[in-house]
């Protein structure tokens, strides 16, 4: 997944002039982070692409002039996970720090919920979670502490198994979400990264983490444990049998 920040500002209108020393700068930043790390970087014909682009920042001033440009560039490498990410979109709290209460409005992202259903199932939604912001770091942590909590209320009932709720996840930063789901993960590898030249990075446990690694490293047990209770077989399958025939 490749991000670049940015913010919002209409091009001058006018007749095309090459872009400021600034503005140019900042989309060949860009431009080098792109052919560098993007994975289909290998698929498209650069020679024939970058001056395409800087046709639409011709006149640029602005970093944010660059825009339209970096957009046709990640658009013509047809990878849907890659976009530009505008700072009016990356949430903060730098502004609502320093304003009245009643002038403030931090947007607070959604956080996972849990119940038991049906009396015997411990059930757990997890939306997306967006990191980017400044206070990213302390979301992440939020996150990961109320899966955690969540699954250690919830256990202490006689459950059947666990229900991880993933409708309306759009993804976001993963890595919370699966520290605060560790003991329900079982051994690794948990899944994979493939890199453009074929490398596969393995999702592991290791020195009580998780993270991606192409090394094989010793794993770890999970940062935590809960019972995993199980009901007799007969009972999932007679209540099986009651809700479907």
């Amino acid at each position: 997944m490749f991000f670049l920040a940015a913010g919002v500002v209409l091009a001058a209108a006018g007749e095309p002039a090459a872009p400021s020393d600034t503005a140019d700068k900042y989309f060949q930043q860009a431009l080098g982070l792109i052919r560098q790390h993007h994975r289909n970087r290998s698929q498209v014909n650069w020679a024939e692409l970058v001056p395409r682009a800087q046709i639409l920042m011709a006149d640029a001033k602005r970093p944010a002039d660059t825009y339209p440009a970096i957009r046709f560039i990640l658009g013509a490498l047809r990878e849907p996970h890659s976009f530009l990410v505008e700072p009016s979109s990356i949430p903060t709290n730098n502004d609502s720090a320093s304003a009245k209460p009643s002038e403030r409005s931090p947007v607070s992202p959604p956080m996972p919920t849990s119940k038991i259903t049906d009396g015997r199932f411990g059930y757990l939604r997890l939306p997306e979670l967006n990191t980017l912001g400044s206070d990213g770091q302390s979301l992440g942590a939020a996150y990961t502490s109320s899966v955690r909590g969540a699954l250690l209320r919830m256990e202490q009932s006689p459950l059947c198994g666990w229900i991880i709720d993933l409708r309306g996840n759009g993804g976001g930063n993963m890595w919370p979400m699966l520290w605060g789901l560790d003991p329900l993960l079982g051994k690794p590898p948990f899944g994979f990264f493939v890199l453009p030249d074929g490398t596969k990075q393995a999702w592991i446990r290791s020195m009580g983490n998780i993270f991606p690694s192409a090394e094989a490293l010793p794993p770890s047990p999970p940062a935590f444990e809960i019972k995993q209770s199980l009901c007799p077989r007969r009972h999932f399958d007679r209540a099986a049998h009651s809700q479907f025939r």
